[in-house]
């Protein structure tokens, strides 16, 4: 789940073909995901995330006799964000790309994103080589992908950074092409120095 999102959950439990009714729910954790009242039926109930981290929400049985949990782990929007390269026609002479490369951003959560701006810099210097206007970007829907890019003229290993705003918060995700298209995340990625944006 994502931090201010809710969601239902469900449980079916019975004994000797006599279903129990009326589960009790509670949550380890309730910094982290908090049960916030009552789904559609019997058994079941609203969880809402709150911050990142790890609980188990369980339900018992009216009568205590029956019990059973699961895992609600809250991520970051972050960790719902695919990022891949498209390239075309490269080559890479120590270190330094020619040829085009695109960076493609694909929204795996439920929710839309609003993308704000997307840069990209040039992995030794630092420096800002190109830049998309956030006017241009928009949303990017539940399942959606858009991508950015150039042509490169002896650009040293490009990183690209896309920034974006959800539930209104602002994050920043970013990789580094090394000669690899895969789908990546920010966290794994080597990345050089970035210099400091003056928008």
């Amino acid at each position: 789940m994502l931090p201010g999102t809710t969601d239902l959950i469900h449980v079916l439990y019975s004994t000797n073909e006599n279903a129990y009714l009326n589960a009790t729910w509670t949550s380890s954790n309730p910094n982290i995901a908090i049960v916030t009242g009552d789904g559609i039926g019997t058994n079941s109930a609203v969880i809402e995330a709150k911050e990142l981290g790890t609980t188990t929400i369980t339900a018992t049985s009216s009568d205590g006799a029956k019990s059973t949990s699961c895992t609600v782990e809250v991520l970051d929007i972050t960790n719902f964000i695919d990022l891949s390269f498209i390239t075309y026609s490269i080559s890479i002479i120590n270190g330094f790309v020619y040829g085009d490369i695109y960076s493609r951003i694909t929204n795996n959560s439920e929710y839309p994103i609003e993308l704000t701006s997307f840069y990209i810099y040039d992995g030794y210097s630092g420096q800002v080589i190109a830049r998309q206007d956030p006017t241009e970007v928009g949303k990017l829907s539940p399942g959606e992908n858009t991508n950015l890019g150039t042509k490169f003229n002896s650009v040293y290993y490009p990183i690209f950074k896309w920034n974006f705003r959800w539930n209104d918060k602002d994050y920043s995700i970013q990789h580094q092409y090394l000669g690899s298209t895969r789908s990546t995340n920010a966290s794994s990625e080597r990345v050089f120095k970035i210099e400091a944006l003056d928008e």
